[in-house]
């Protein structure tokens, strides 16, 4: 990734990336991306505008060390799309470590809208709220080892638009790409689906 601060609240960017969803969804990403993002000055509130183009391939059993291989309705995905979209987001985290918080709380909300150009349209809201609460442990003791009771809540809806919508209605589908779907971060953990559509 390579990026340019222009001030203190506004980058300019340029990242190329890779994700590997081969075993859990069977089929991997290559993500060229170039963008602005802007920022409040306490860092709360952030906005932008990026331009991606992603090239989905699907996992083979040939290309893979393992007998996963990409389901017939990944593969429909597997061909590549230009995504060009604009965000907002607020994110409030008074939590005292990242990964491991033994207090604090971290709320986020993110709005993005895809469609300004390229082949992908869709409305997408998601929000994340998770807390952690000190369990028997005095103020003198709150930064010891100790029990922690943790919660979270992650909600979200993508809802295709435009030419996506049109495809969605006139081909059947969700209208929404593999690659624009939601991932909570775990292949233990169940992805986005249609309302009554789980299966």
């Amino acid at each position: 990734r390579i990026s340019a601060a222009v001030d203190g609240t506004s980058n300019v960017f340029a990242s190329k990336s890779n994700a590997f969803h081969g075993l859990a969804s069977g089929y991997d990403e290559h993500v060229r991306a170039t963008g602005v993002t802007l920022s409040s000055p306490n860092g709360k509130l952030r906005g932008g505008y990026s331009m991606d183009v992603r090239d989905v391939v699907p996992t083979t059993i040939a290309a893979s060390s393992s007998m996963w291989a990409t389901a017939k309705a990944v593969a429909h995905d597997c061909r590549p799309s230009t995504k060009s979209s604009v965000f907002l987001q607020w994110r409030h985290d008074s939590r005292n470590h990242p990964f491991l918080p033994t207090v604090g709380a971290l709320s986020n909300i993110k709005v993005e809208v895809a469609g300004l150009g390229g082949d992908v349209h869709f409305h997408k809201v998601q929000a994340t709220l998770t807390k952690a609460i000190p369990v028997l442990r005095t103020e003198a003791t709150l930064q010891g080892d100790g029990p922690v009771l943790s919660w979270g809540l992650f909600a979200g809806l993508v809802k295709p638009t435009g030419a996506s919508a049109r495809a969605a209605q006139e081909q059947g589908g969700s209208g929404v790409r593999i690659n624009d779907r939601f991932f909570l971060q775990s292949p233990l953990m169940l992805r986005g689906f249609d309302n009554r559509g789980i299966g």
